[in-house]
Formats: C-alpha cells, sequence, structure tokens
C-alpha cells in the first residue's frame, strides 16, 4: 500500500503545500491504477489457460463426431431389427 501521507508531509518540505497534495494525490491515483492492471505473469498464465481449453474443446468436438457416428449406426440397427420384426410378425 501507498502511504501517500508520508509523501505528502516529504514533499510539503521543498513544495506548497496545495503542489505536495496533488502530487500525492496523483501519485495514490497511479499506484491504485496499477494496482488493478494485469501483469505479464497474469496474461501468460491467462494464455495458457485459454490454450488448455481451447485443446479440451477439440477433443470434445471429436468425441462428440464420434458419438454421433455412433448413434447414427444404432439407429440404423434399430431399423433394421423394427423391419425384421415386421417381417417375421
Amino acid at each position: 500500500m501507498l502511504d501517500t501521507l508520508k509523501i505528502y508531509n516529504e514533499l510539503k518540505e521543498k513544495l506548497e503545500p496545495a503542489a505536495a497534495l496533488t502530487i500525492a494525490e496523483l501519485m495514490g491515483t497511479i499506484y491504485s491504477e496499477l494496482a488493478n492492471t494485469v501483469t505479464k505473469t497474469d496474461f501468460r498464465e491467462l494464455r495458457e489457460i485459454v490454450q488448455e481449453l481451447s485443446e479440451a474443446q477439440k477433443r470434445t468436438e471429436t468425441k462428440l463426431g464420434e458419438l454421433t457416428e455412433a448413434q447414427q449406426h444404432t439407429e440404423e440397427r434399430l431399423e433394421k431389427l423394427t423391419e425384421a420384426q415386421n417381417r417375421t410378425e
């Protein structure tokens, strides 16, 4: 945490109090904004997570395609069984 009061007290020894206050407040604002920014490390980690999710999505799509194909084969076999049952009745 940035101690803006300490900064203000140090600045007012060399500057007018109004100028020292303005500078200390600006430094506090800048510090707060920087504390809320994404770091390179954060961004790198996020990029890695997105890559992992992308790979998982591709695997899911592949499996879904396989399941869709298996479902079609099951429906075809069921249709053939239904036809065979209708012929035997």
